[in-house]
């Protein structure tokens, strides 16, 4: 019971903040083509940066499976002495 209810929350935590990030009609590619919109041309030659560091993410990633292991590890052994 307490893990279904459990299970409920965590994706209910996990689907309701992708609607807040959302975008409405208006944006993103919905635009007409060959429209820009105004304050976004850079011409010196360079892309910008959109998006999150990769070896940062990795990291954040290991890390998370390294801390999900040494639980699982402990609860094995608290289960067993």
């Amino acid at each position: 019971m307490k893990r279904s209810i459990f299970a409920m929350a965590m994706t209910a935590a996990l689907i309701l903040p992708a609607a807040a990030f959302a975008q409405s009609a208006t944006e993103g590619y919905s635009q007409d083509p060959g429209t820009q919109v105004a304050g976004t041309a850079d011409n010196s030659g360079v892309l910008p940066f959109t998006g999150l560091q990769l070896g940062g993410m990795i990291l954040v990633g290991l890390l998370l499976i390294g801390v999900g292991l040494a639980l699982h590890t402990t609860r094995r052994r608290q289960e067993q002495g």
